[in-house]
């Protein structure tokens, strides 16, 4: 009797495991209030997978990351995107919108679209675009002033 209990504590213990674990000679994790960022030295990523918001990474370190910004070119000039993740359409709202353009362009720096605003609130179909992160960068007389990243469902 006390041989089976033994045996059955260890299988249940065997079966108790720990999430994502790599064993590496370096590497580090730094974090603050805003942020954390995981690193480990000897790791080649060599595929990555997306699916809506699972990422999947062949190699030992796969964390679940999101990053939104913004780039301001010229901090005066004020504008907003939203939704942002979006699925169908992106709102482009501006006070200044004469002489204001758009571009979006994917993460390899393909243009994918363009435009000129018409009104204070400007709507734009996404609804054709790949899932995946855009950029979208407004632009008057050649003179980039915001560059916004977007994530499209």
């Amino acid at each position: 009797m006390l041989k089976s209990n033994v045996l059955i504590i260890f299988l249940f213990l065997s079966f108790v495991s720990n999430g994502q674990e790599s064993i590496s000679f370096l590497g580090g994790s730094y974090s603050n209030t805003n942020s954390k960022i995981d690193f480990t030295i000897g790791e080649t990523v060599i595929k990555t997978y997306n699916s809506g918001f699972y990422n999947l990474s062949q190699g030992f370190h796969q964390s679940n990351w999101s990053l939104i910004s913004v780039e301001e070119n010229v901090p005066n000039f004020e504008a907003t995107v939203f939704p942002n993740p979006t699925s169908d359409f992106l709102n482009i709202s501006t006070k200044k919108f004469q002489n204001v353009n758009y571009r979006i362009f994917d993460v390899k720096s393909n243009l994918i679209a363009t435009g000129l605003l018409l009104s204070y609130e400007t709507q734009i179909q996404v609804n054709h675009f790949l899932s995946g992160t855009y950029f979208l960068t407004l632009y008057s007389n050649s003179k980039k002033l915001k560059v916004f990243q977007l994530y499209k469902l």
